[in-house]
C-alpha cells in the first residue's frame, strides 16, 4: 500500500489496534475505525445526533422480531484489516458480540445528522460489501 505522497505504508491489523489498547498505546476511550489498516479517527458526537440516535434506539426496539438483538455502539469487524462501530446494528440473538462480523448482520444504522459526507458514503460502501448470509 501506499500513502498520499507515495510511500509504502505498512497496514495496522485489528489483532494489532487491540495489542495497543491493552498496552496502553492507545486509549478504549479513543474514537477511530479501522479502514484499510489505517486509523481512522471519529468526529465528537453532536446532541442532534444523540437525540436522532435515542429516537431511533425506541423504533428500531419495538420493532425488532424475537429472534434479533440490537446493538448500539458495537464493534463489527469487517475484515482483518477492517473494523467499524456504527451507531446500530441488528443481528440474531444469542450472537457473540464479540466476534460479530459483518456477514453476521442484517442491518446496520449510522446516524449522519448534518450529510452523507465522504467518510459515510466509504463506510456504507465497506458494509454492503460484507453480505449478511442468513443461517
Amino acid at each position: 500500500m501506499r500513502d498520499a505522497v507515495g510511500f509504502d505504508r505498512r497496514a495496522l491489523m485489528a489483532a494489532e489496534i487491540l495489542r495497543m489498547q491493552d498496552a496502553g498505546i492507545l486509549s478504549e476511550g479513543e474514537s477511530f475505525e479501522l479502514t484499510e489498516g489505517a486509523i481512522v479517527p471519529m468526529q465528537p458526537v453532536t446532541r442532534v445526533h444523540e437525540l436522532i440516535e435515542s429516537a431511533l434506539i425506541i423504533g428500531v426496539a419495538r420493532a425488532l422480531l424475537d429472534n434479533l438483538w440490537l446493538g448500539v455502539e458495537t464493534t463489527i469487524h469487517l475484515s482483518a484489516f477492517d473494523f467499524m462501530e456504527p451507531d446500530f446494528v441488528v443481528c440474531p440473538r444469542g450472537h457473540d458480540f464479540e466476534a460479530v462480523k459483518g456477514a453476521d448482520i442484517p442491518l446496520t444504522i449510522e446516524v449522519a445528522p448534518t450529510s452523507l459526507d465522504d467518510v459515510h458514503r466509504l463506510e456504507a460502501s465497506r458494509c454492503a460489501n460484507s453480505f449478511y448470509s442468513p443461517r
